[in-house]
């Protein structure tokens, strides 16, 4: 009995793997690193800060290996960014005074489905509501803020779907 849950517990993970995950897996621990640090900083400012590209070294070999077109690679792009860097914004936010654990409630609160497609305005004007709901101070400064990583952990549910859209 013990095999047959090791089994499924293995074969269970392999179906979660995503072909997403393809450029992520083969990352060095020192791209990673710098992949961190613009998602930091897209939280942050909205901008890509660092050598992005040179961190995504892996891509070409990905994207011909899983036939992804041009807007696919960016796709994956933006998703690896995003895993590789979730938990450094998140600990950006919390520094910055942003309550993350409400935000990503705010965000869980809205159905499933909804999270694996990109977000619609509505979606977003609803996860301020709930913030505001919940007593989440929300200022003109941190509005962006707020959006942008809402903005990574919609991607990273979003864009495995988005891959397998059409095949």
């Amino acid at each position: 009995m013990l095999a047959f849950g090791i089994a499924l517990g293995l074969a269970l993970a392999q179906q979660a793997h995503s072909p997403a995950d393809c450029v992520l897996d083969r990352l060095t621990a020192g791209q990673r690193a710098g992949l961190a640090d613009t998602a930091v900083g897209m939280v942050r400012t909205g901008t890509f800060g660092g050598d992005t590209l040179s961190n995504l070294s892996p891509m070409p070999g990905c994207q011909s290996e899983n036939h992804w077109s041009a807007q696919q690679a960016e796709f994956v792009a933006r998703y690896t960014i995003a895993r590789s860097g979730l938990s450094d914004a998140r600990k950006a936010m919390l520094e910055a005074g942003f309550d993350a654990d409400a935000i990503e409630a705010a965000y869980r609160a809205l159905p499933e489905a909804r999270r694996r497609q990109q977000l619609a305005r509505e979606e977003v004007v609803a996860i301020f509501s709930h913030l505001g709901a919940k007593g989440v101070k929300i200022t003109a400064e941190g509005a962006p803020v707020i959006g942008r990583y809402v903005g990574l952990l919609n991607i990273i549910d979003a864009v495995p779907v988005l891959l397998t859209a059409g095949k």
